[in-house]
């Protein structure tokens, strides 16, 4: 949406120009775009009542991404009283419209039980539709099955499956449990240079737990 280098603030501006003219429209994408921008503050004084404002007019037309970013809001509290409750409605509802993120997120919900009945079964579901689709974080929720037997019957072997497939798309949790695969020799031939090149690589996407094992383990 904005250009990088010179000239960021005025392509910034640009985007807002023609974002809002588009949401004054009523098109539910720019609505939700709208409502990201005060979200996070870029372009505009950061507002999580606008924010909220527009994803949710933007979710009255059926914008998944819009449900997506509401779940996100209850499902930490940004801006709201915090709600798995209603972060799951949100999910689901993207979920039904094939949104591949809220099928992963809900998938997360459903593995620990926030907002929703703990479902093993429900997890898979939602993290196989969203894998199936590519969606990185789907592809760790499928490791994460795997590896720890949560409604399916432990494998190494798959667990590494779907984290490579996480990890290739640069995902810090799929970097990062594939990395740890490795260090342990599970599924994987044991190798610690592999665990720490892997450790490296999510550690610079931001995941703690994987500079945690460099620290440990990178001399």
């Amino acid at each position: 949406m904005y250009f990088l280098g010179n000239g960021v603030e005025a392509s910034m501006e640009t985007s807002l120009e023609y974002t809002r003219k588009a949401a004054d429209q009523g098109h539910g994408r720019a609505l939700s775009n709208l409502g990201w921008m005060y979200e996070n503050g870029r372009g505009v004084e950061q507002n999580y009542d606008k924010a909220l404002e527009y994803y949710l007019q933007a979710a009255d037309l059926g914008d998944s991404t819009a449900m997506v970013n509401l779940g996100g809001m209850y499902e930490y509290g940004t801006g709201v009283a915090q709600s798995y409750e209603k972060a799951a409605e949100f999910y689901q509802l993207a979920s039904e419209q094939g949104d591949a993120t809220a099928q992963a997120y809900l998938g997360q919900l459903y593995e620990f039980g926030d907002g929703v009945e703990l479902s093993y079964e429900k997890a898979l579901y939602y993290f196989q539709l969203s894998a199936d689709q590519g969606n990185s974080i789907g592809q760790w929720g499928m490791g994460q099955m795997y590896q720890f037997g949560l409604g399916v019957e432990i494998s190494y072997e798959k667990a590494a499956e779907y984290y490579r497939l996480s990890a290739a798309q640069n995902d810090p949790d799929g970097l990062e449990c594939l990395g740890y695969l490795y260090l342990n020799g599970l599924g994987v031939e044991q190798s610690m240079d592999k665990a720490i090149e892997l450790y490296r690589q999510a550690a610079v996407l931001g995941s703690e737990e994987a500079q945690r094992q460099l620290d440990l383990y990178a001399n």
